[in-house]
């Protein structure tokens, strides 16, 4: 028996026999990113003992992801930069608990270091991040002062269930976006095409066609 390709939870490659339209793509990658990681976080969280770090390991890459979507990145490599980027856009709050922008800058690329990649490579997630799931909230800030700005250290306390909400509600936001033409998302539209092409081995036609 051959063994189907999924490329997306509810969708298979031998299903689309000509090439697939913008709005079939979007519809791919929201249920990849809903069903295949966003939800089973949610599973996580409700059904297992200590899930949080289980948790974070299946979200961190959102960041990173969503952002290059919106970019229209095409390439490999620039995690760190693109990473920044997708925190500040999902978590637009960090801005008001780190207001200083230079500070906000190394404080999130250290959370990539120590987080992010902590996490994929070590299982650990460093010193910068509380996980506290019984906060209301999504993030808060604790300062320690070791001495004279800039040698404040921000340790950010973080609620992985509001995490991952916050997530998803970005994630239907920027679909819906998406899914509707028009001035407000064409160039986000041609952006996410660009990305999916590439995440997908799809070569475009350089005429846009």
């Amino acid at each position: 028996m051959t063994r189907r390709q999924a490329i997306s939870s509810g969708y298979y490659l031998d299903e689309f026999s000509e090439a697939l339209s913008l709005e079939h793509k979007i519809k791919i990658f929201y249920s990849r990113i809903l069903e295949w990681q966003l939800i089973p976080a949610k599973q996580v969280l409700e059904k297992i003992e200590n899930p949080e770090i289980a948790t974070l390991h299946i979200v961190m890459s959102f960041f990173e992801m969503i952002a290059k979507y919106k970019a229209g990145y095409v390439g490999e490599g620039d995690a760190a930069r693109y990473f920044k980027i997708g925190v500040e856009s999902v978590i637009p709050k960090i801005k008001e608990r780190i207001p200083d922008d230079e500070y906000r800058k190394e404080f999130i690329k250290a959370v990539y270091k120590e987080v992010r990649c902590g996490l994929y490579h070590v299982g650990l997630i460093g010193k910068l991040i509380v996980i506290d799931s019984s906060m209301e909230g999504l993030i808060a800030r604790v300062t320690f002062k070791k001495g004279p700005p800039p040698d404040t250290i921000y340790v950010l306390t973080i609620n992985p269930k509001e995490l991952v909400q916050a997530m998803e509600n970005y994630l239907d936001n920027y679909v819906s976006v998406l899914q509707n033409p028009g001035p407000r998302s064409d160039e986000l539209r041609q952006n996410f095409e660009k990305r999916f092409d590439f995440d997908s081995g799809i070569s475009q036609d350089p005429k846009g066609s």
